[in-house]
Parts: structure tokens; C-alpha cells; sequence
């Protein structure tokens, strides 16, 4: 599903506006890649970027802390590492509230045995860009980093 992600991410220039599911399909196909990868990182998009998200509107401007508790099944289906990674994404304000919210709600739909850090910080920088977030110089490296460095070992 990396691989999949990393190729949408380099040649779509609106990920908010993608083509239809039946044409990406095709064309990711057509591009080598595996079905269920297809499906999953279709999946993964459509989560980031669904407009009846229940966590989009919210409003956590006004919490005094940057604290965040998984509930039960998060703990049991997001890895140590990653809750890591996003209690980092949280302390250093790297996306809003609202965003990381959407981001562990569209972790929490793929298959545990796919997920893994690099594919959580390339769906990090996919929703950075298309919420158009603005993110320190270093955390942006870091991203850009594991996408063109573990694309370049595949």
C-alpha cells in the first residue's frame, strides 16, 4: 500500500480531486501494482479526505492540553511505534486537532499487518498537503525522507 500511496502522491496534483475510483483503479493496475494495495490505499484516501467525517467540524482549539488517550481498540490495532509518532504529531502541533483525528480514524481502517511508520508518515504528509497545513521545515524533510527513501529501496 506504500508504494501505492508514494505513486499517487507524485502524480496526482489534487488528491481532494482525484478521478474516479473505477479509472485510478485501472491505472494503478495498469502501473504493476496489487489489488487489495489498490483497494486499501483507495480506502485509506477516501477516510482522509470523506467529507462525513465525524471528527472534520470539530472544534479543539480551546483545549489547555496536548494530551490524547487511544481508546481500547486503537491500542490494540495501532502499533506502539505509531501511537508514538502521533502523540509526537500532537505535542509538536504539527496538524490540527481535527486532522490527526481523521488520520488515526483512517489508520484504524487499514489492515493491521500493512501498517507500519513509513506508511503512517505518507499518509501524515497526504493530508498535510491537501489540508494545505503548514509544517516546520524539519518535520517536512522527515516526511519527504521516508517517502523517496524507502520508494528508492522498493
Amino acid at each position: 500500500m506504500f508504494d501505492v500511496l508514494v505513486f499517487l502522491f507524485e502524480h496526482c496534483q489534487n488528491l481532494g480531486h482525484l478521478p474516479s475510483k473505477h479509472y485510478i483503479t485501472k491505472k494503478l493496475d495498469e502501473a504493476g501494482f496489487e489489488y487489495d494495495d489498490i483497494v486499501d490505499a483507495l480506502i485509506c484516501i477516501d477516510e482522509l479526505f470523506s467529507s462525513n467525517n465525524p471528527y472534520s467540524e470539530l472544534e479543539f482549539s480551546n483545549l489547555s492540553s496536548r494530551m490524547r488517550c487511544f481508546s481500547a481498540e486503537e491500542m490494540v490495532t495501532i502499533p506502539q511505534d505509531i501511537r508514538g509518532y502521533i502523540h509526537f504529531l500532537y505535542r509538536e502541533e504539527v496538524l490540527e486537532f481535527s486532522e490527526i483525528e481523521i488520520l488515526i480514524h483512517a489508520i484504524m481502517k487499514i489492515d493491521s499487518n500493512k501498517l507500519d511508520l513509513e506508511t503512517v508518515k505518507v499518509i501524515t504528509l497526504i493530508a498535510a498537503w491537501v489540508n494545505q497545513s503548514e509544517i516546520s521545515v524539519l518535520i517536512g524533510d522527515d516526511l519527504l525522507n521516508t517517502l523517496y527513501a524507502k520508494n528508492i529501496t522498493h
